[in-house]
């Protein structure tokens, strides 16, 4: 069948002993018919837990026109810092993991047709029936 067996050793998910040292998620804007952040072409949060046991919040909003937003906290090397204090350095290093990740989340909306905007889902109400 094109699939490799896998041996089951009756673990539905791995082991939750150790915190993942970045969490991203980043999202694309389809601007779909019903499109309720217009201006808003893609945002990327991260989450990085700390060694005092913290976590560094950041968010990174690309605006209509390719303008960059950056928001919270971002753990720059081994410091923190927020968003007022990043350098053009930082931000670079910033922006060139947020166009990678951007690009991923891009090819997958275009492999998955069911991601389409032009095509309505057909659990999504019609947007006259969204005004009432």
């Amino acid at each position: 069948t094109g699939f490799d067996h896998h041996d089951s050793v009756g673990v539905s998910q791995p082991s939750f002993d150790k915190v993942p040292p970045r969490i991203d998620w980043t999202s694309v804007n389809p601007h779909a018919q019903c499109d309720n952040h217009p201006r808003l072409e893609a945002v990327q949060r991260i989450y990085q837990p700390t060694a005092d046991h913290q976590i560094v919040r950041g968010r990174i909003e690309q605006r209509k026109g390719g303008h960059l937003r950056f928001r919270g906290t971002f753990q720059i090397d081994n410091s923190i810092k927020t968003a007022a204090e990043l350098t053009d350095s930082d931000k670079q290093q910033l922006v060139a993991d947020f166009n990678a990740k951007q690009a991923g989340a891009h090819s997958l909306a275009t492999a998955c047709p069911a991601l389409d905007p032009s095509q309505p889902s057909p659990n999504t109400p019609p947007p006259a029936a969204l005004r009432r």
